[in-house]
């Protein structure tokens, strides 16, 4: 009897045993299943991320070469290169706005999921967060200011000169209405700060860009995506060989006041910007031969002499600089 329930206790141990050791496996392979099921879903999110970011920089894009519009329009109105014969539209700027918003809704997907985030995708996390929060805010205030200044320039004619309805009713000729826009002695003062506010609006979107292309490529590399080619949207920088003959160390030769030195420079794929006393800015390729670096544009030239410029405005100031090396050509 001792040996059959010692046999029997045995036995209903290994039972238990093999019973313990089969929920263990169902538990494991139910949770990597839930794993395996919660990672494609983070993916997914994140490759959706993507496209927003896709979409949100091609607008920024359209924001930049709005600016760029704005900048030259506004530069000829506070140097006094228009006149009566000026296009109507190339001196009331102040009219219109552009605003620059950004979809948010995979950023949100990842708040909602973000207990269940894997550990090596929650590095990415505060990378949204500056985007979508802490840049957002200052996207957010720089579209309310340019909506701001830009109906105030229009109703504040409309409610201190009488006449500002006739001319608005097109009782007047258009070279009467350039005329009458040109005799406001404030217009010069609206133009400052129309360009200010959209300078702002360009510069949160710039930021963006710079943001957000590091952080898609940054999704790819987490994605294990092998990417040789990215799409032309993200490219910081045009083939290096059209931009060596610009490269070097250059000195101001004109312009709005006086700046400093600066030098130019290929760096981890990039162009950068060092600014004697300041320090280093990226600048981010946008086409041809304009490039950004927050709210500034960025222009690189050669003129007849062979001699090679940088330029940069933000819609009010104006500077150049030569390269050293041709200073002598």
């Amino acid at each position: 009897m001792e040996n059959k329930i010692g046999k029997y206790i045995k036995y209903a141990i290994g039972e238990i045993i093999l019973v313990v050791i089969g929920i263990l496996i169902a538990v494991g392979i139910n949770g990597w299943y839930n794993a395996s099921k919660n990672e494609e879903k983070i993916r997914n999110i994140l490759i959706q991320a993507q496209q927003n970011l896709l979409v949100d920089i091609k607008d920024a894009s359209r924001i930049f070469n709005r600016f760029i519009e704005i900048d030259s329009l506004s530069r000829n109105i506070l140097t006094d290169s228009v006149s009566v014969e000026t296009e109507l539209q190339a001196i009331d700027i102040n009219v219109g706005y552009v605003d620059f918003n950004t979809n948010k809704s995979a950023f949100q997907q990842l708040v909602n999921n973000l207990e269940n985030m894997p550990k090596k995708y929650a590095a990415l996390f505060p990378e949204f967060a500056e985007i979508y929060e802490v840049l957002q805010s200052d996207i957010d205030a720089g579209n309310a200011n340019l909506i701001a200044v830009a109906q105030d320039s229009k109703f504040d004619r409309i409610y201190t000169d009488p006449k500002f309805s006739e001319y608005y009713m097109g009782k007047y000729s258009k070279k009467e209405y350039v005329a009458y826009i040109l005799s406001d002695p404030f217009l010069k003062n609206k133009t400052i700060k129309y360009a200010e506010s959209f300078a702002r609006v360009a510069s949160g979107a710039n930021r963006f860009r710079e943001l957000g292309t590091s952080l898609y490529k940054k999704i790819d590399s987490l994605l294990g995506n092998q990417i040789t080619q990215y799409p032309d949207l993200l490219r910081i920088l045009p083939n290096e060989e059209i931009m060596h003959p610009y490269l070097g160390d250059y000195e101001w030769v004109g312009g709005t006041g006086i700046a400093p030195e600066v030098s130019i420079s290929i760096e981890n794929g990039q162009l950068v910007t060092h600014v004697q006393g300041v320090g280093s800015l990226p600048t981010n390729w946008e086409k041809g031969s304009y490039f950004y670096n927050r709210g500034s544009i960025i222009r690189f030239y050669v003129n007849k002499k062979g001699q090679h410029f940088r330029e940069r405005t933000d819609g009010i100031f104006n500077q150049i600089w030569m390269n050293k090396r041709d200073l002598d050509l």
